[in-house]
């Protein structure tokens, strides 16, 4: 099997005098613009408030993940069978 990515997306934080909330993923197109990535079934995201990465699984607590960056770099990978 081989993988392939084929859409990826990036976000530089800058420092905010105000507190927001981030999110940056994987949605189907008509996804509502006021729910984070991550939070409905068949959605991937990173919520850069959190520091944690939501899926189907984790959609409520997240996955903890290693050290936090200003530079978030999202690919979506497709296996070729």
């Amino acid at each position: 099997m081989h993988a392939r990515c084929y859409i990826h997306s990036q976000v530089l934080i800058q420092e905010s005098s105000e507190k927001r909330f981030i999110g940056i993923g994987v949605v189907w197109e008509d996804y509502g613009c006021h729910v984070m990535p991550g939070w409905q079934h068949g959605t991937v995201g990173y919520h850069v408030d959190d520091g944690k990465i939501f899926d189907a699984r984790n959609d409520t607590t997240g996955k903890e993940i290693e050290g936090r960056e200003e530079f978030i770099v999202c690919f979506l990978c497709f296996t070729l069978e």
